[in-house]
């Protein structure tokens, strides 16, 4: 990944160039029968510079070079690719970026602009207190802000990944949040926001507008728990740590969610050691009906209480789930049983 995600990005214009880069000649020579010859400009050994008359065409040519890149190099290519403005004769990126991405944000324009525009707001899901039900914390959740640009959290996230802009939604989603929570909420309420860590290159330079914004909207960054998601898919352990380092430098908590979701989330909890573990939804469903789940609920309760880590079990839907967790000594719950995400903040939780 590089830094150049959270730089500024443009829509593309009706009429540009596209420039084509690779180190190997051969990839050149193979892309260039995918793209209509009057539109080709200047063509070397290791560059291709074509027009574009339309956002269509632009399109069209982008899935003609797809096309063949795919059948003949695979996916990981070295192929690099950056739009330039006609009119103003200068690239529309800082560098040139690999040619999958670029084509994604063609692909997609629609969600190129939710997350250009941040064309999104928050819902947010309480989470209450094992102890005496009451609520002590949400859970932020990204949501369409805007009637013509409608997405899933998933669909919008997975098209970041794929277009090299989960540093910028990632970003820019923690700041929203950051500010809803200042708006909305009262000092020592929880807010548990969700953050992926590859979208986190450098912690001391791309967590700095984060705390900066902190600052900005007055909030206490103890009343905050950034939370990883997809706990499970964690490789790079070291990366990991020096973040989680970096948010509790500031005072802001740490949590691991999915815990469960796979046996070696209990070894990460060890390592890690978070403020907060946040169980598997899919451990959680009738927990109570299964000898193989309850037992390794006890066993992550042990491992958390030994550290002095906060456990949270997610996705309780049936009451039988909250008082078995409340009977393993859990700390808190969330889930659609105690409430369902809203735009705005409960007065209290009226369990069934």
């Amino acid at each position: 990944m590089s830094c150049t995600q959270c730089t500024d990005v443009n829509m593309y214009e009706n009429e540009g160039f596209i420039i084509m880069f690779s180190r190997f000649p051969e990839i050149i020579r193979a892309i260039l029968p995918a793209i209509d010859p009057t539109n080709i400009r200047s063509s070397e050994a290791t560059t291709c510079t074509v027009e574009y008359h339309s956002i269509e065409q632009l399109l069209q040519t982008f899935e003609a070079i797809h096309t063949i890149v795919e059948e003949q190099f695979g996916s990981k290519i070295e192929l690099y690719t950056s739009i330039e403005d006609k009119q103003q004769q200068q690239a529309r990126f800082p560098q040139m970026l690999p040619f999958a991405e670029i084509y994604s944000r063609v692909k997609q324009p629609k969600l190129f602009h939710v997350i250009k525009e941040s064309y999104f707001t928050n819902h947010i899901q309480p989470i209450i207190s094992l102890k005496d039900d009451k609520i002590v914390g949400y859970e932020f959740l990204l949501r369409s802000s805007h009637p013509e640009f409608p997405f899933t959290p998933y669909e919008l996230f997975t098209f970041s990944q794929s277009a090299g802009l989960q540093a910028m939604l990632d970003g820019n989603a923690r700041k929203q949040a950051i500010k809803y929570g200042s708006e909305n909420l009262t000092k020592g309420m929880l807010r548990f926001i969700n953050f992926l860590p590859s979208s986190i290159y450098n912690p001391k330079h791309c967590l700095q507008s984060t705390f900066e914004n902190i600052e900005k909207y007055n909030v206490d960054p103890s009343d905050l728990v950034f939370e990883v998601v997809e706990t499970e898919k964690i490789h790079d352990v070291s990366h990991l740590q020096a973040i989680f380092e970096a948010y509790k430098h500031e005072g802001i908590n740490v949590a691991l969610d999915d815990i469960g979701a796979g046996y070696s989330t209990i070894e990460l909890l060890e390592e890690l050691r978070p403020n907060y573990a946040k169980i598997d939804r899919e451990l959680i469903s009738f927990c109570d009906q299964s000898t193989d789940k309850l037992d390794r609920l006890k066993r992550i309760i042990e491992v958390a209480k030994a550290y002095d880590i906060k456990t949270l079990a997610e996705g309780i839907e049936r009451r039988e789930e909250l008082e078995l967790c409340r009977a393993l000594g859990y700390d808190f719950a969330q889930g659609y049983y105690i409430g369902k995400p809203s735009p705005k903040p409960l007065t209290l939780v009226e369990l069934p």
